[in-house]
């Protein structure tokens, strides 16, 4: 049920219940939109033929406002059990407007891939089950009790698939290994699981109707140079590998060059097609060093005329090998710029401009706050 917390504190009111548990008052269903709900649940993370491997939860915020998660909670309880919460998660962050929270939760195996991008937050503990179950967002930490039968009061938001003897209206179908009991594209709620949730295709991050962004691909740095004027993978996240060949952490370049492992003597094997490639790193400090090799994650951009990538400092790794992807020979010498012709772009660094194989140093870009 959507319910804004302002809303429900104005009318809450203190009830004593069976078992010495305390409610809030009823407050209507709110299809309008007005506060958080439960969007979208995946319980088979991990079982043989499991799309992702772990267990998941979506929450959706559908205001136009910022939400806080501080002081509520993600409970769960076993879909025939009658008492308080088997597991009580304490929210933390915020849910953007017309947003998405992941809560990561266990697995039931190896199988499965991990979730196209990092969970917002992760709770080993949670162990919903995909047969049948109750989960709830809750005001307060502390596991409650939420009543069973169809229960549309005390609670920020409930939902019940499968087999579980608590829900609103009635239960909504239970997912498989690839779907999830998911709202549609509007987050509608009617106060009835099973007219809202559907077993659906897995959108995790994304909303049900919304196609989430692709995970990123790995390739080599000649493959994401390309032949072209532009890098084929344009605005698009990949990874790739390369020894740190020069190194900018001030002057207003905020970044690093690397070059695939094995490239810059002996035969090109990949003519017509740059070797190295600029890292821009939007925000932290720069602590590559030259001659380090690593694995970067992020997205392919044009800037100044040339080819990048912008890589958090979070998504750069440290490999004590060379990878497959450039492993042609030696290891790129510490301090060896070369960037392969690839288009007829000038320089932004040569007064004389020309072509881009001298290249290795990327246009200044100022202050970081214009990325």
């Amino acid at each position: 049920m959507s319910r804004s917390r302002s809303v429900l504190a104005a009318l809450a009111t203190v009830a004593a219940v069976a078992g010495g548990g305390a409610l809030l008052a009823p407050a209507s269903a709110n299809p309008a939109g007005t506060g958080l709900v439960i969007n979208e649940v995946y319980a088979n993370g991990g079982s043989a033929g499991a799309t992702y491997t772990n267990k998941y939860v979506e929450l959706a915020n559908p205001t136009g406002s910022d939400v806080s998660l501080t002081g509520l909670s993600l409970q769960y309880r076993a879909a025939t059990s009658t008492g308080n919460a088997s597991t009580a998660v304490a929210l933390t962050g915020t849910v953007p407007a017309h947003g998405f929270f992941v809560v990561q939760g266990g697995s039931n195996g190896a199988n499965g891939t991990a979730l196209p991008h990092p969970a917002d937050q992760t709770a080993p503990g949670l162990n919903i089950a995909g047969g049948g179950g109750t989960l709830f967002l809750a005001n307060g930490t502390s596991a409650i009790n939420p009543g069973t039968g169809s229960v549309t009061s005390g609670v920020v938001d409930l939902v019940g698939w499968g087999t579980s003897n608590t829900y609103e209206g009635t239960a909504s179908p239970a997912g498989s290994v690839t779907t999830g009991p998911s709202r549609d594209v509007d987050e509608t709620d009617s106060d009835v699981n099973s007219a809202d949730f559907k077993a659906q295709a897995l959108t995790p991050g994304a909303g049900n109707g919304v196609t989430p962004p692709p995970p990123p691909t790995e390739h080599s740095i000649a493959e994401i140079q390309g032949s072209g004027d532009k890098s084929p993978f344009e605005n698009k996240p990949v990874i790739t590998s390369g020894v740190v060949t020069a190194s900018y952490p001030v002057g207003g370049f905020f970044g690093y060059v690397i070059q695939t492992d094995g490239t810059g003597s002996g035969d090109d094997q990949t003519p017509g097609e740059s070797d190295a490639i600029f890292v821009h790193q939007p925000s932290g400090e720069v602590t590559v060093r030259i001659g380090d090799y690593v694995e970067v994650t992020g997205t392919v951009s044009e800037f100044g005329g040339l080819t990048e990538l912008s890589v958090a400092a979070s998504d750069v790794q440290d490999l004590p090998t060379p990878s497959p992807l450039g492993s042609t020979g030696a290891r790129v010498a510490a301090g060896t710029r070369r960037h392969r012709p690839r288009r007829r772009a000038r320089c932004p660094c040569s007064p004389s401009g020309g072509r881009r194989s001298g290249c290795a140093r990327p246009p200044a870009r100022g202050r970081r706050s214009r990325r």
